[in-house]
């Protein structure tokens, strides 16, 4: 019996059993026949190689800062001692070390990695650079002992410092920020009233410097 409904009306469609069906026979020795089976556009065949793994470096840690940053520290404190005591009164190899310093810090920062061939030689002519100038300022009248202070109270500060990190008695958190940075503003600001007091008042100002 022919129906009008046109999805049962197309070829290959039967109703003689009461059932709808294919009268398409499966092949021999195959299964039955799919028509809904066929090739999936969407699929795509599976990499014959898995990519590889590529280790990841590991990122730098606290430790790794002030190891690296004590080996410079102290590569520019052996520069300044043989500046110092080599170099001393002579100007011009102290600025002609200063300038080679500059233009390895140019190369390195417009290097994407760091080079520790370029920082290492950077500290060594820096420590150069300011054990002879400071040598030389020292010899001058009225300023002898001075440069000596301000260099080792300087790396005094910077190695105490480092020591703090690497035995986490400083931990940089924002309320140890806080703190610091008041306790600078607060020393700024001290230091302008004292100078008023310098400029307007004469003499030493508040006491907190003589001579």
């Amino acid at each position: 019996m022919r129906s009008s409904n046109p999805v049962f009306s197309r070829r290959g469609f039967s109703r003689g059993t009461g059932y709808a069906g294919f009268n398409a026979p499966p092949q021999a020795g195959g299964p039955a026949a799919n028509p809904y089976a066929g090739a999936n556009p969407y699929a795509t065949e599976a990499p014959q190689h898995a990519p590889q793994y590529t280790p990841q470096t590991r990122p730098m840690t606290m430790d790794d800062v002030v190891v690296r940053t004590g080996l410079t520290l102290g590569t520019v404190i052996v520069g300044a001692t043989a500046g110092w005591l080599f170099l001393t009164g002579q100007l011009a190899f102290a600025i002609g070390a200063g300038l080679a310093a500059t233009v390895l810090g140019f190369i390195q920062s417009f290097k994407r990695k760091p080079v520790p061939a370029l920082i290492l030689g950077y500290a060594a002519l820096e420590g150069v650079f300011l054990g002879a100038l400071s040598g030389f300022i020292n010899d001058l009248p009225k300023m002898n002992g001075a440069p000596m202070q301000a260099v080792l109270g300087t790396m005094a500060v910077f190695v105490a410092m480092l020591v703090a990190y690497k035995t986490r008695i400083v931990r940089v958190t924002a309320r140890f920020t806080r703190f610091v940075m008041i306790a600078a503003l607060g020393f700024v600001l001290l230091s302008l009233v004292n100078l008023l007091f310098m400029v307007f008042g004469g003499g030493d100002g508040l006491g907190f410097r003589s001579g």
